[in-house]
This record gives structure tokens, C-alpha cells and sequence, in this order.
């Protein structure tokens, strides 16, 4: 058999052995894990949002049970008709209100189901006896489950306690009515399982309780989830298990999760659900099965790669086996190097009948008519290197000198390319028409495009540029066209960062850095210098949603605080002394300025997240103004302090957010009266500026020292000169008055003199466009 077939033939057997046992084992180990991976992932996730939820509804509980403990309650169930003891509730129905932008409205019912006293006066007199609020409230504490509520044609559920004298006897029942906003933020968290990635409650009746991301808040008590998760949920055994185990018993867990069901929708997927026994909901958590089915696709490409290394590992076996089978071609090599050498008298062994034998029959022949040649060849040589030498003399001097500054630019181009190889980020550095001179191989690496095939091609033809919201950024406005048009660096951070696509159509965030490349003032082209920012993106989202979730739980016992205060100072717990009066008036003031700490970041939080909502409406701004100066009244008198307000006549209202502008009109005012002494001057003027309308306001304050004036603008920052005068301050009114602005198409700016050793005082700017404030649509108002 010829040495051919062997080779063909052995390597035939192992690759069709190797690539089959391989590929089905990786094949097989790979869907495991990853199917393994989502089933526990949906589980832990669903089990540590259902907990949030019941730990929000005891908190709630607790709310409710504080409230119907208080004497004053007691003493005006029993002697109803009392106007000083019913003047105090309406004051706390007030104040509760006010600390609790979630709760809608408030009742006391008599024992009878009569509304003897609501925060909304009209319903005082109704009978509500027949209310599952009454009825299961005046036995224990009770969350009624969500209701369309008539009143604000809004949904809304109810949390009720029974109000007993000390003889525990039944006086009446507290009742709160609270907006489910809080729900929707709980549950539509996400946990980084891709966009069909979803959480919802349903009640008893399977009715959505939250709203659907494929459907919107349409939904909500209006359609049905008839699915396998939904009616396994509410199954006998399931309902028992939860209530006497809770979620953390493993051997449950197989039980909870459905690989093979449809939703709502009719779609294929991979669910797990966690039953809420104090308010009988159920929390359904799922994801398509289309992901999974992606990311099987993905590990058989690399399947794929896999075996394409194992084929290398066999062409490595297969140069082996050529070698053990060539062994007599080896020999004949090893002669026919002797004989290229010069020595043409090597014996050269003539073999057997194979094709090794042949060639080397062949190959004497060949040597014999080699050395009649030589001789003569030998003859002509010498007489041409006799002519070449002479030449080369008179070539090896201009050589030397070329030679030499050939070095010189060889080893100064080294020096620079190993520079910018040695770099982490990517550096591509472009002409004026923005095609490709250089890119490092960290910019390779990136983008996924090598040198060789981007090389003269604009930037812009391969390379997109994405904002936050994943929409193309025009040409014009990418960093690398401003920093061309401008001539200065331009520089983006992580709260203003873009997203480029790598080449198999991926976006990942980036920061850039663009800076113009000028010889003698002139333009030659532009270096950008960028790196991929997805880990500190992550760790920015991961911090903003910790403030969140725990600005959410601070307010619970902050509120509990203040109510526990305004009942002592109140005398509900018996008459107390001027001295503690004074102690306790201390403590309500530091608690009220712990909550509005908790609003505040409660606020940045949301802007961070691009949660809070934009809703447009004709607002009289000089109207907003003055009203906001109406609250400072009683600062402003106290520092004597001289107001002059300045509002244009022919202002039309424009389109804006309401809640919003006062939020910017609060800040810029409070911190104007705030930070300037006293007899001092704050001015405010709103008048039309182009195609703007132009806010001004302005004191005779402590004004911002030059070094501090970059940073004016951050959160948590506060001037030196202010911390030493005014303690009191979180340094986050500024940065969320800007972030506002930023989202809703207006500017803000300042001007202030450095000047220490007077009062320099402040100028603030800001420009809303005629056109009003655009509207944004959001899960959460900025409080």
C-alpha cells in the first residue's frame, strides 16, 4: 500500500472519532450549565423580590398599627363631637399626608362602619360597614387587596387597623389608602437577564397587579394570566407550603420552576413563581425561552472552536505519522544536503522498489550530468566575482551611510510604536476627513477590526456611535467632528458616556478622549483615546440602586420618629416639662432634616436611573416664583432681608413640568436666602432671552471661591467658605436642579466674583425654550 492511502486512511479514523466524542460531550456539558444557571438564577432572584415585597407590606402594617395606637385617636372615638380633639386629628391627617407622598387619603370609621373623620372632607358621614377594609380591619391589622378607586379614578389598595381603648374593646378602625407606585418599582427591577426578562403580580383572581412591559399599565385588574405558573401558585398545597416553610426549604424548589410553559403571550418560557400569603398575590418571575435558546447557540460556536483546535491537535499526530512513515525519504534528504554542500561524492543508497527507491536511482543519475556542469559553471563564476568585487567596493560606502540613517528611523519608529502598543486604551488616530492612519492593538481588540482592513476608511464607515437610549448619534455631534470643528480636546465622563459597536454588532460604553492634532497651527488630523467603561457603568448602576432601596427603607422608621414626636410634644403621652419640650422640638427638627436627606437622594436616585417622569402643562413661572419666596417669608424676615422681584408683563405660561420647576425655583431661591447674611439683597427677574425664556437670580452672599467653582455642580459638593458658615446643607439640590434641566432640553449657569474678604454675592442663569420642558415618560415624580 502506498504511504499516501496510509496516511489518508489513519487520518480519516481519528478525526471522525475525536470530533464526534468531543462534540457531544462539550455539547452536552454546555446546555446543562446554562439551563442550570437561568433555572437558579429566576429562582433566588424571585424568592429576594417576594421577601422585599412582604417586608414592605409589615412596614406598611407597622405604619398602620402606629397610627390607631395613638391616644389621640382613642379620645376622639370616644368623645367624637369634640372640635379641639377633632381639629387635631385633621392636623395629623395633614402632616401624615405630607411624609408619606403614597398615601392618598386617610379614615376613621366608628365601630358602626360611619366615616366619622377623612382627610377628604365630602366623605365624612359615609357608611363604609360593608367595606372589606371594616370588616376585616376591626379584628387585626388588614391590607385590602388593589381596588379601582372612584375618587382619583386611580388603583389603589387600603391597609386598615382596629382602634381599642385599654379594655380592648372595639372604639373604631384607622384606615389608609396608599398608591401602588411602590409596588411597580419593586417588582420591575431588573436582574440582568436581557429585555424579555419579567416580574408582575397577580391576586387570586389572576388579575395583573403591575404592569406588563409588553403590554403597559393597561393591564392592570383588567386581564387574566391563565398560565401554568399562575395556577400552580394558587394551588392548595402550594398556598399551605408557603405558609408554614416560607421560600428557603431546597427541596421545594423543584416544584417552582417550568421550563416548558407559555405565558400570557402564547410564548415559550422559563418561569418561576413565589406565593405572598399576607395579601394572597403571587409574584410570577419568567424570561423567553428564545434567550436560552441563544445562548446554546453561542457555546455551539464555540463548540465549534473547540473541535476546530482539537482538528490542529490531529494535524500535529498527522505530521507525526508522516514522519515514522518517511523515514527512508528523511535518509535520502540528509544525502541530497551533503550534495547541495559541494560534496558530490556521497554515496547515495539506491533503496528498494518503492517510491523512495525510484527517486533515489533517479536522483544518481541526476549528480552524475551535476558534476560534468559544475566544472564549467565553477569556470564562469570566477571570472564574474572578479567584476563584482570591484563593484562592491564602490557600493559598500554609499551603503554604510544608508545603512546607518535607516537605523536611525527604524529604531525611533520602534520606540513610538511600542509606546502606543504598550497602552491599555485604544488609540486611532485619524487625517481631517477622518480616515483611519493608525490604531493600536487595544482599539483592535475594542472594536473587533484589524489595522490591515480599516486602514485609509473613514471612522465613521465602520465605527457607530450610540447614546444612552441606543439611538445613532448624528456625525456632527460625535466627539471625534466637535474636536475637529473646535480644535480643543474634547472629553466625555460616565455620567455623559457613549457607546460604540464592535464589529459583530455589539455596543459596550466608553470613555473618550479626542484631542486635534496641529503641526505650526495647522490641523492635521485628530487622536482618540478611548476604553471600555462597562464595569464602572455597572458599579455606578449597582451604587444608585442601593441609595434607592435604602433611601425606601430609611423613611419607614424616620416617619415612625416623627409621629412618635409630634404624639409627645402633643401631650399624648402625658404633659412634659419646658426642658424636655425643648429636647424634643431638637429631635422632630434633626428628623426632619434626616428625611429630607432621604428625599433628596430618594431624587438623585431616580435621576441616576432614569426613572422619574417629565409631564408638560401650561405654568405661569412668575406665579411659581412668588409662591416659593411666600414659604421663605419667615427666613426672610427673620434675616431682614430686602426681596426685588422683577417678572416680565408680556410672559406668556409655557409648557413645562410643574412639580419640576418648582423643585428648580426652591433650590435656586433657598440657597440665595440661605447664603447670604443678613440685610442682604436676592433678586429674581424672569424675562425672554431669543427663542428662551431666561431666569435670573441673584444675591449679595458669600458668593462660590474660584477653585470650587468646577464643581459646583456635583453631587454631595459643597463650597469651603459655605461649610464653615452654614453646617446645615447635602449638596445635592444643585446637581439634581442641573440634571433636570439636562433632561428636559433647558441650561444652567453661574457667575460669581472671587473675592473673598467681601460679599461677592451670585448670579444664577437658567434657559427653558419656549417650546416648554420635553416631556419623558417615568415610573416615579421627583419629590
Amino acid at each position: 500500500m502506498k504511504i499516501a492511502n496510509k496516511i489518508i486512511i489513519g487520518v480519516t479514523l481519528c478525526l471522525v472519532v475525536a470530533m464526534a466524542v468531543i462534540g457531544f460531550l462539550i455539547g452536552s456539558y454546555s446546555v446543562s450549565v446554562i439551563e442550570g444557571k437561568v433555572v437558579s438564577y429566576l429562582q433566588s432572584s424571585n424568592r429576594a423580590r417576594a421577601e422585599h415585597i412582604r417586608t414592605f407590606l409589615q412596614s406598611q402594617k407597622e405604619e398602620s398599627e402606629i397610627l390607631s395606637s395613638a391616644s389621640v385617636y382613642r379620645d376622639f372615638l370616644n368623645n367624637p363631637e369634640d372640635a379641639s380633639i377633632k381639629e387635631k386629628i385633621r392636623k395629623r391627617f395633614e402632616r401624615t399626608l405630607i411624609d408619606d407622598p403614597h398615601l392618598l387619603e386617610m379614615y376613621i370609621l366608628d365601630k358602626n362602619g360611619k366615616v366619622i373623620a377623612s382627610s377628604d372632607r365630602e366623605e365624612e358621614g359615609e357608611d363604609r360597614s360593608d367595606d372589606t377594609y371594616f370588616t376585616e380591619g376591626n379584628k387585626k391589622t388588614f391590607i385590602k387587596d388593589f381596588y379601582l378607586y372612584g375618587e382619583y379614578n386611580t388603583i389603589v389598595y387600603a391597609v386598615s387597623s382596629p382602634v381599642f381603648n385599654d379594655d380592648k374593646i372595639l372604639l373604631g378602625v384607622s384606615v389608609l389608602i396608599f398608591s401602588p407606585d411602590n409596588f411597580y418599582e419593586i417588582v420591575k427591577s431588573e436582574n440582568g437577564l436581557g429585555s424579555t426578562e419579567e416580574n408582575f403580580l397577580i391576586n387570586k383572581d389572576k388579575f395583573f397587579l403591575t404592569p406588563s412591559i409588553f403590554l403597559g399599565k393597561n393591564v392592570i385588574l383588567k386581564q387574566k394570566v391563565e398560565t401554568e405558573n399562575a395556577e400552580a401558585c394558587f394551588q392548595k398545597d402550594e398556598i399551605d407550603y408557603v405558609t408554614k416553610n416560607g421560600y428557603s426549604e431546597l427541596e421545594h424548589s423543584h416544584r417552582a420552576v417550568y421550563d416548558s410553559a407559555q405565558d400570557y403571550r402564547g410564548v415559550n418560557i422559563i418561569g418561576t413563581h413565589a406565593y405572598i400569603p399576607e395579601t394572597n398575590w403571587c409574584l410570577i418571575t419568567k424570561i423567553d425561552k428564545s434567550v436560552v435558546v441563544k445562548d446554546i447557540t453561542n457555546i455551539t460556536i464555540i463548540n465549534a472552536t473547540i473541535l476546530s483546535v482539537v482538528f490542529i491537535v490531529l494535524m500535529v499526530l498527522i505530521y507525526i505519522l508522516i514522519n515514522r512513515l518517511s523515514l527512508g525519504l528523511k535518509k535520502l534528504g540528509s544525502e541530497v544536503a551533503a550534495v547541495e554542500s559541494g560534496d558530490f561524492d556521497v554515496k547515495i543508497n539506491s533503496g528498494g522498489n518503492d517510491e523512495i527507491g525510484i527517486l533515489s536511482k533517479a536522483f544518481i543519475k541526476m549528480i552524475a550530468a551535476v558534476k560534468q556542469s559544475r566544472a564549467e559553471v565553477d569556470r564562469k563564476v570566477e571570472e564574474q566575482t572578479r567584476e563584482i568585487v570591484e563593484k562592491q567596493e564602490s557600493l559598500e560606502t554609499q551603503q554604510k551611510s544608508i545603512l546607518n540613517i535607516l537605523e536611525d528611523i527604524e529604531e525611533e519608529k520602534a520606540k513610538t510604536s511600542a509606546l502606543l502598543e504598550g497602552i491599555g486604551e485604544g488609540v486611532v488616530a485619524t487625517d481631517v476627513n477622518t480616515s483611519i492612519i493608525y490604531m493600536n492593538k487595544a482599539a483592535e481588540d475594542l472594536i473587533g477590526w484589524k489595522i490591515e482592513e480599516v486602514l485609509g476608511k473613514r471612522l465613521y464607515d465602520f465605527l457607530k456611535v450610540l447614546d444612552e437610549k441606543g439611538k445613532e448619534i448624528p456625525e456632527e455631534k460625535r466627539p471625534f467632528s466637535i474636536a475637529l470643528k473646535i480644535g480643543k480636546p474634547v472629553i466625555s465622563s460616565i455620567q455623559n458616556s457613549y457607546y460604540y459597536t464592535r464589529r459583530n454588532g455589539e455596543k459596550f460604553p466608553v470613555s473618550i478622549s479626542v484631542t486635534p492634532a496641529m503641526l505650526n497651527d495647522k490641523l492635521l488630523g485628530a487622536i482618540n483615546v478611548f476604553r471600555d467603561i462597562t464595569h464602572e457603568k455597572e458599579i455606578d448602576k449597582a451604587k444608585t440602586e442601593f441609595v434607592s432601596l435604602a433611601s425606601h427603607q430609611l423613611r419607614t422608621p424616620l416617619s415612625a420618629i416623627n409621629w412618635y414626636t409630634e404624639m409627645l410634644l402633643a401631650g399624648d403621652a402625658g404633659k412634659i416639662l419646658p426642658e424636655q419640650k425643648q429636647y424634643l422640638e431638637e429631635v422632630y427638627r434633626s428628623n426632619k432634616r434626616m428625611v429630607d436627606l432621604v428625599n433628596s437622594l430618594l431624587n438623585v436616585s431616580r435621576i441616576d436611573l432614569g426613572t422619574f417622569a417629565i409631564t408638560p402643562e401650561l405654568v405661569d413661572l412668575a406665579e411659581v416664583s412668588k409662591s416659593v419666596l411666600v414659604e421663605l417669608t419667615p427666613m426672610i424676615k427673620t434675616k431682614n432681608m430686602n426681596i426685588e422681584e422683577n417678572y416680565a408683563k408680556n410672559l406668556k405660561k409655557i409648557n413645562v413640568d410643574s412639580k419640576l420647576t418648582r423643585i428648580i425655583f426652591q433650590n435656586l431661591l433657598s440657597n440665595a436666602v440661605k447664603y447670604t447674611p443678613e440685610n442682604g439683597k436676592v433678586s429674581v427677574s424672569i424675562e425672554k432671552q431669543n427663542e428662551n425664556v431666561l431666569i435670573k437670580v441673584a444675591d449679595t452672599g458669600y458668593g462660590i471661591p474660584k477653585k470650587d467653582q468646577a464643581r459646583i455642580f456635583e453631587k454631595l459638593f459643597r463650597a469651603d467658605n459655605i461649610r464653615e458658615k452654614e453646617t446645615d446643607g447635602t449638596g445635592l439640590g444643585l446637581y439634581i436642579v442641573k440634571s433636570i434641566l439636562e433632561q428636559s432640553g433647558g441650561k444652567i449657569w453661574f457667575e460669581s466674583n472671587d473675592d473673598q474678604s467681601k460679599n461677592p454675592g451670585t448670579t444664577f442663569f437658567v434657559t427653558i425654550p419656549f417650546f416648554g420642558m420635553k416631556a419623558k415618560e417615568g415610573t416615579k415624580d421627583l419629590g
